[in-house]
């Protein structure tokens, strides 16, 4: 039974690193995600980056990449779970240039840039989102 459906958002900037946000509940820095609760992603999407990002949305290019249905262990929960995860990246914003320094914050929330290699060798990374991040790397070759 599909339990979650939600877009992994790839913002990458001009040094090869992926943003992440610090998610309290699972205690990790993550890739940026959104519930999708109806068929309109790129609008749900965008409201997310608004208030989360605070970035202005009215020119960004969000380009659908890929979904995959899986099964993983939620260490949140700690149990198995099916999740839905849509693909989505932003080629063109001006936020990486904003936001240029490897840590920063907005409204409170923590931010990092990481490389793949960085998400790879976090061993707390690989335990809760391993997944993730190989799908990414997988879409990025």
């Amino acid at each position: 039974m599909l339990e979650h459906t939600h877009a992994i958002v790839i913002l990458k900037n001009n040094n090869g690193e992926y943003l992440q946000y610090f998610d309290k509940r699972w205690n990790c820095f993550l890739f940026p995600n959104c519930k999708l609760v109806n068929d309109n992603h790129l609008q749900t999407i965008k409201e997310y980056l608004q208030k989360t990002l605070n970035i202005e949305v009215g020119a960004i290019n969000i380009n659908y990449v890929t979904d995959i249905i899986h099964e993983k262990y939620s260490v949140s929960a700690g149990k198995m779970k099916e999740y839905h995860h849509y693909f989505y990246v932003i080629k063109e914003t001006n936020f990486c240039e904003f936001h240029s320094e490897k840590h920063f914050e907005i409204n409170t929330l923590k931010f990092l840039w990481m490389s793949l290699a960085e998400l790879e060798a976090d061993e707390h990374v690989q335990k809760v989102n391993s997944d993730i991040v190989s799908y990414i790397k997988q879409v990025e070759q």
